[in-house]
């Protein structure tokens, strides 16, 4: 049974309790880590054989440009539609922009002081470090009046913010993928480079990173996985063989 089904099959997020609203947050985010694996695994791949044929002039052929054409196109499409899907918003998909709502919605009564504390380790919590770090994170805020420590939490304002300025960040990365690779247009094309999709991509990842720390206690993955193979082994040898025949299309 797949996150994205259990998401669909989970009552309104009003309707749930704090636990609740956590587990369904945790249960999101882990479906938006798959796709970060995936998709800076891409990234290093693609890097990867970017610079095989940078170095290697035997692959600047005329074959090896449309290949190479065919990669980039491909690559640029997964990053660009990756990066749309984020920023949705609306029709109850796992996106950034509706899990940055949800928050907003109920972060001052969930994402509490004491729920985050305890998360650590009860040495941790008497030495001041689980205090420390609530204290470090975005939007944490004291109630007013003021009750208890316990009572402080991560503002909505704050949530609202930074979802604010993501969009500010990404926007022509998104413009571009609305315009040229969801839909057909007559505009011409303004330049946009793997910097600039690089740079929205790691925003998006890092902002999910920020509040997966606050409702979970733990630490996002490394970026860039470490392959458990030896991923330079399929270029060394020959990819045509005695027994390949190719593709003849019928029509």
């Amino acid at each position: 049974m797949t996150a994205l089904f259990l998401m669909q099959k989970l009552p309104e997020a009003a309707s749930l309790t704090p636990d609740e609203l956590v587990e369904r947050w945790k249960l999101w985010m882990k479906e938006t880590q798959a796709d970060a694996f995936r998709l800076y695994s891409s990234r290093f791949k693609f890097e990867n054989i970017q610079r095989m044929f940078q170095t290697n002039p035997a692959l600047s052929t005329e074959g090896g440009a449309s290949l190479y054409e065919w990669l980039l196109r491909n690559f640029y499409t997964e990053y660009l539609i990756t990066i749309r899907r984020e920023m949705d918003a609306g029709s109850g998909f796992l996106t950034l922009t509706n899990f940055l709502y949800e928050l907003e919605k109920f972060a001052e009564t969930v994402l509490s002081r004491k729920r985050f504390v305890a998360l650590y380790s009860e040495g941790l919590r008497e030495i001041g470090i689980a205090d420390n770090d609530f204290d470090g994170r975005v939007g944490a805020t004291c109630r007013y009046p003021g009750t208890t420590p316990d009572d402080d939490y991560i503002s909505a304002d704050s949530i609202k913010r930074t979802r604010l300025q993501l969009e500010k960040d990404v926007k022509k990365v998104l413009n571009y993928a609305n315009w040229f690779v969801a839909h057909r247009t007559r505009q011409k094309p303004f330049k946009l480079t793997l910097a600039d999709m690089y740079k929205s991509m790691n925003r998006i990842f890092d902002v999910y990173a920020r509040y997966y720390w606050i409702i979970t206690g733990g630490t996002w993955m490394s970026k860039y996985p470490e392959p458990q193979y030896d991923w330079q082994l399929p270029y060394t040898i020959p990819w045509l063989t005695k027994d390949f025949k190719p593709f003849e299309p019928l029509t």
